[in-house]
């Protein structure tokens, strides 16, 4: 069940896309905290810290740079306000994956909206995290009555679907798409989930895995995959598929 969410902005832009989908979350279980962080990364700051600028233009960038984020900072707090009032905002100043990490700690799911591309800081965290994750696109209402579970038979697959399980005890029923499996092989998970009250419905496709999952998806409210702790440059050349449904999917997408 879940207790602690903790809401990730990163633009004033966010707020009311993860208002919307929080909304649906409290209606499953309306007695869960939610807190909110906002982190102002160093790394942009860092950036031009170079040999190549004079002191002064380096301190007139920086004073520019201050300027941008303190008004992005009050858009965030003022939406925040709006959509989600009484809410506490933490403002954290310094490298993005590393505070969100220590926040983490004591909430149960880090909720992010999802940007156009996936940006450096999602790359990392997303290489280091060591609690669940859910990642929600742009909609006009969120559910989370039909789950599709990517079962590609991996041990983080399997880790990502029990930690979705045990979060969110109250849904019963999932559906779950198996890609060039091995049937005779294969190992069902019902004989568990049954002893749970719950119970999964498997369907195997041939092909390629990304296109297959993000076709099937949009039938679906949500999507459970495993975790990414490996090079995103090998993602990006070797062009893998869970880079690919990250990048295109169209519905929230849980990362344990």
């Amino acid at each position: 069940m879940i207790n602690r969410v903790l809401i990730q902005f990163t633009s004033a832009g966010d707020v009311p896309v993860l208002s919307r989908f929080i909304t649906s979350l409290k209606k499953m279980y309306p007695d869960m905290d939610i807190d909110g962080l906002y982190v102002k990364n160093m790394d942009e700051y860092l950036r031009f810290n170079s040999a190549l600028y004079s002191e002064a233009y380096y301190q007139d960038f920086m004073a520019s740079w201050r300027d941008v984020e303190e008004k992005k900072e009050q858009e965030i707090r003022d939406a925040v306000e709006e959509y989600f009032p009484g809410m506490v905002l933490v403002i954290r100043d310094g490298y993005s994956e590393e505070i969100v990490i220590s926040e983490m700690r004591v909430y149960d799911l880090l909720v992010l909206a999802k940007s156009n591309y996936l940006t450096r800081d999602l790359k990392a965290l997303l290489t280091i995290h060591h609690k669940p994750i859910i990642i929600v696109p742009e909609k006009e209402s969120y559910s989370l009555e039909k789950v599709l579970f990517a079962d590609d038979e991996r041990a983080v697959s399997n880790r990502a679907f029990f930690s979705f399980l045990t979060l969110f005890d109250s849904i019963k029923s999932f559906k779950a798409l198996g890609v060039n499996i091995r049937k005779e092989t294969f190992r069902d998970l019902n004989p568990y989930l049954e002893k749970a009250g719950k119970s999964i419905n498997y369907h195997f496709q041939e092909g390629h895995a990304d296109e297959l999952i993000l076709e099937y998806s949009r039938n679906f409210d949500c999507l459970i995959m495993g975790d990414l702790k490996h090079s995103f440059l090998v993602e990006r050349i070797g062009g893998k598929d869970g880079l690919k449904i990250l990048e295109k999917a169209e519905i929230p997408i849980f990362i344990g």
